[in-house]
This record gives structure tokens, sequence and C-alpha cells, in this order.
């Protein structure tokens, strides 16, 4: 291998310059599979979290409406009972933890959006990549047609 023709694979058959051209297919090709498998292993992820955001917001608003049935119910049975203040004073202390407990999964889901938005990005990128590689592909096809 001589100064003037770097990355060429000797063991290919052929004259120098076609020797260098294949060995820079091989290493284009390999970048490409490789930008391919992560941007699919990136699209997967995104599917997992938008599969887990769907059924956050699913079991949130199932448990929303379950809580405001039970609210309904003890509304109108702190009504009638005896020790409405004191009832109500229970009811309340529970309600401010539902409160929480349902503001802090609305604060998951957000964070799962942020999420989300961050991997579409990351998406986005890899796929200008990836494009950019076929588009040097492309051009070195052109350019260096096989013989």
């Amino acid at each position: 291998m001589s100064n003037d023709q770097p990355f060429v694979d000797d063991d290919l058959p052929g004259d120098p310059m076609d020797k260098t051209l294949a060995t820079l297919r091989q290493i284009r090709n390999h970048r490409l599979a490789a930008s391919k498998r992560k941007l699919f292993k990136e699209k997967t992820l995104l599917q997992y979290l938008e599969k887990s955001l769907r059924h956050e917001q699913l079991t949130a608003d199932t448990q929303y409406r379950h809580y405001q049935a039970i609210r309904r119910s003890f509304v109108y049975d702190l009504q009638k009972s005896n020790n409405y203040k004191q009832e109500l004073a229970v009811r309340l202390d529970n309600e401010l933890a539902e409160k929480r407990r349902l503001d802090s999964i609305k604060e998951n889901i957000l964070a799962m959006e942020q999420q989300k938005k961050a991997q579409h990005e990351s998406l986005k990128l890899i796929s200008n990549q990836v494009r950019q590689h076929e588009i040097k592909v492309e051009k070195l096809d052109y350019l260096y047609p096989r013989l």
C-alpha cells in the first residue's frame, strides 16, 4: 500500500482506485447501516413512550372520574351526617391529598411529553443525518459509477 492510496483493502481484486472506491463504499455502507439501526431504536423508544403516555393519561382520567364519583357520594353522605364539620375536614384532607397525587401524575405526564418532544427532535436529527449520508452516497455513485 502506498502513501497516496489510504484506506485500500488489499484483499480486493482490481486496480488501486477501484479498491479505494470499494473500501470507501464499505465504510459508507457500514455508517449508513449504523445510522439506520440507531434511527430504528429511537423510533421504537418513541413508540413505547407514546404508548406509555397514553396509558398514563387514560389511568389519570379514570382515576379522576372515580375520584369525582366518590366525592359526590361523600358530599351526599356528609350532608346527612350529624358530624358534618368533622367529616368535612377529613374529606377536605383527603381531597387535598388526592389533588396532590393528581398534580404529581400531571407533572409526570408533562415530563413524559417533554421527553417525547426531545426524542422527536433526536429522530429528526438522525433522519437528517441519514439523508445527508444518502445524498453523499448518491453523489459518490454518480461521480464514481461501478465498473
